[in-house]
């Protein structure tokens, strides 16, 4: 079916306009003032789960602000990818007990649950899937 370019042009404008709720970039700042993630090499990780709040005055209840968060992405050193793979060496897909004997403090997993060990071992298998990579020890993520 084949349609004029002015019908087309009529069912735009006659469209009501969308309303863009979301912030712009100025109207955010993140609490601690640091950068979105944090990749120091060899450095404690000790501020995990920094969060951006995002002032969402537009939405507030009575005149009253709210202010949501939103967690930032923290990415993964080499190290707690080494450490995550020695601990499926030794104990499989168990990610309690790897969290447990290698995220106690002051160890190099312990800003990481037991659910973000999963997730990362599973994007790590799809990963060096995806780039032609030996699996490893991610092999047994493999049909899950």
């Amino acid at each position: 079916m084949e349609r004029s370019s002015s019908s087309l042009t009529n069912m735009i404008v006659d469209q009501p306009e969308s309303v863009n709720d979301r912030q712009s970039s100025s109207d955010e700042s993140f609490t601690e003032g640091s950068p979105p993630y944090e990749q120091n090499e060899g450095s404690s990780r000790n501020k995990l789960g920094k969060r951006k709040a995002i002032d969402n005055a537009d939405y507030a209840d009575n005149d009253e602000t709210r202010r949501m968060t939103k967690r930032v992405k923290v990415m993964w050193t080499d190290r707690e990818l080494l450490a995550l793979e020695e601990g499926m060496r030794q104990h499989g897909k168990q990610w309690t007990t790897i969290k447990k004997n290698y995220g106690e403090k002051g160890q190099i997993l312990e800003n990481r649950s037991a659910a973000k060990l999963k997730d990362k071992a599973r994007c790590e298998y799809h990963r060096r899937q995806r780039d032609g990579i030996e699996a490893g020890v991610f092999g047994i993520m493999d049909g899950q």
